[in-house]
């Protein structure tokens, strides 16, 4: 049984502002949905190393304030990020309304 705490990820998106059923219907479609995509399936469906990173972060930090020195860390890992071969394939799928094709490791 997952924590009640997670209970909102798993809402489905048309219950956030601004995303309707046509929105709704791209979304599906990116994120290969047959039923309504939820929070969780948007979040689930970036680049896999991003995920890995932002979860290492906040298990780190989410128990505490984020140092100066943290804080400077984590701009930098993010800048970085931002020039990865996942964030270009990330934005490319974006431009061209496909599925992301994220490289798979080993």
């Amino acid at each position: 049984m997952r924590p009640s705490l997670l209970n909102p990820l798993f809402t489905e998106l048309t219950r956030l502002g601004g995303v309707g059923p046509k929105i709704e219907k791209h979304y599906a479609r990116l994120l290969g949905c047959s039923d309504a995509p939820r929070i969780v399936d948007l979040l689930l469906s970036n680049g896999p190393d991003a995920i890995a990173e932002t979860k290492a972060w906040t298990l780190r930090s989410a128990w505490s304030d984020l140092s100066e020195k943290d804080f400077i860390s984590l701009v930098e890992s993010h800048s970085a990020k931002r020039q990865s071969a996942e964030a270009k394939e990330g934005l490319a799928s974006f431009a061209e309304k496909r599925a992301a094709k994220w490289p798979t490791k080993g």
